[in-house]
């Protein structure tokens, strides 16, 4: 593997990034929307995660010899994992906790 510094790689993994984050993030909301039971929104955000997560996959596979895919793929993970917990906590769709005196 080899770090390779041209302009279009380096759009190609901060895209590869961008998308992953997005798609972590909807995998967290949709985990969420799940145990809440709402069947709907969960199969929609399923199919454009499944479909997210092929496209990133598959340009990354195509060029396994330029390392920065990896870490933009890498680092897009992470961050949507992040990301979605924060959007969770907004939303409040998770546990609730109620304190009774």
């Amino acid at each position: 593997m080899q770090l390779i510094l041209t302009p279009t790689a380096i759009l190609t993994a901060l895209l590869i990034f961008l998308v992953r984050v997005v798609s972590i993030t909807m995998d967290t909301l949709r985990f969420m929307l799940t145990m809440r039971g709402k069947q709907g929104i969960s199969w929609v955000l399923g199919f454009i995660e499944s479909v997210l997560f092929v496209v990133t996959m598959g340009a990354v596979l195509n060029d396994l010899s330029n390392v920065l895919y990896v870490v933009g793929y890498s680092a897009g993970f992470a961050t949507g994992n992040v990301i979605g917990m924060a959007i969770e906590k907004r939303l409040a769709i998770g546990f609730s906790h109620i304190k009774i005196i």
